[in-house]
């Protein structure tokens, strides 16, 4: 119940992403970008639509890669020796970082080769930054 909410919220947050993807994504491109190789990968997988290939398994997917990077994320920057990368002010709904990471990827390609965590953590840190130090 709880898988299926987070889907429809997600789905009902994110108005408009398929027009942003250039092609819509074979059931054989959603296979291979589930290898989660780049960031381009990543947002093959979390712009997928309802009625597209693999749409459920992508959506869960993309929803559960976001959460194990914020709470590593949450969890590194608790060292006093390390400086957080983002710093929302609160605690972020998984959603909030999934339409974010999905509006910023389309305008910043020079990262579509990067790790997914390097793309994610990019995204989010543009839209919650921390202070300067």
């Amino acid at each position: 119940m709880r898988r299926q909410l987070a889907i429809l919220i997600l789905a009902a947050s994110l108005p408009g992403i398929a027009a942003q993807a250039a092609m819509a994504a074979s059931e054989a491109d959603v296979e291979q970008a589930l290898h989660l190789e780049t960031t381009r990968d990543l947002y093959t997988i979390c712009s997928l639509q309802p009625g597209q290939p693999l749409y459920e398994r992508s959506v869960a997917f993309c929803i559960g890669y976001a959460t194990g990077v914020m709470q590593y994320h949450a969890a590194v920057a608790k060292d006093p020796n390390m400086r957080p990368l983002i710093c929302p002010g609160r605690e972020l709904a998984r959603y909030e970082v999934v339409k974010q990471f999905l509006d910023w990827a389309p305008s910043h390609p020079e990262y579509m080769n990067a790790p997914p965590v390097e793309g994610l953590a990019r995204s989010a840190a543009a839209k919650w930054p921390c202070p300067k130090a």
